[in-house]
């Protein structure tokens, strides 16, 4: 049996925030649960996307059980509006930006760059995006610059800790 890993109490946090404790079923500001829109025996991540805040009740009753369609397109529609404010609170409340060691390396090698291109195009010093890459301390700023230059060329860090690498360009066939 695989062990779910929980939900971080960071992204909890984050979701209450965006929803400002209300319950998105039934409107009650006694929302202290996290839902997912789409179960996760019927395929829904633990993603930010599929994320809601919840009351006890709403999150019992909804269960194991799917929203009908419209509901469920309409939630998941509102979770994804709420996706950049979430991202936006957890920039301001955790130490790296969202921005892990790994994901700096992966994201870097995705676009293969070297670290010297990621330091130019973040406008930082060589030595810090490496010091970034090895886990040590970086000041705030200088990792949303190289951030900000990871999601301009195409990344796309989600705050629950998952990354997407753009797309490699296709050649046009000769």
């Amino acid at each position: 049996m695989v062990r779910r890993i929980p939900i971080s109490k960071k992204v909890r946090w984050a979701i209450f925030q965006a929803h400002k404790g209300v319950c998105y079923y039934c409107g009650s500001e006694d929302a202290t649960h996290v839902d997912h829109i789409v179960p996760r025996i019927h395929g829904g991540t633990d993603r930010v996307s599929n994320l809601v805040a919840a009351c006890l009740p709403c999150n019992l009753k909804k269960s194991r059980h799917r929203l009908p369609p419209k509901a469920e397109e309409e939630a998941l529609r509102v979770a994804e509006d709420l996706q950049e404010k979430i991202v936006e609170l957890l920039d301001r409340h955790i130490p790296n930006a969202g921005l892990l060691p790994i994901h700096c390396r992966v994201l870097r090698a995705g676009l293969d760059w070297t670290v010297r291109d990621l330091a130019a195009r973040a406008g930082v010093n060589f030595n810090t995006v490496v010091r970034l890459e090895k886990g040590r301390p970086v000041r705030y700023s200088v990792v949303l610059a190289i951030r900000k230059a990871l999601i301009d060329a195409g990344c796309v860090i989600y705050p629950d800790g998952w990354i997407k690498v753009p797309e490699p360009a296709k050649e046009p066939a000769a």
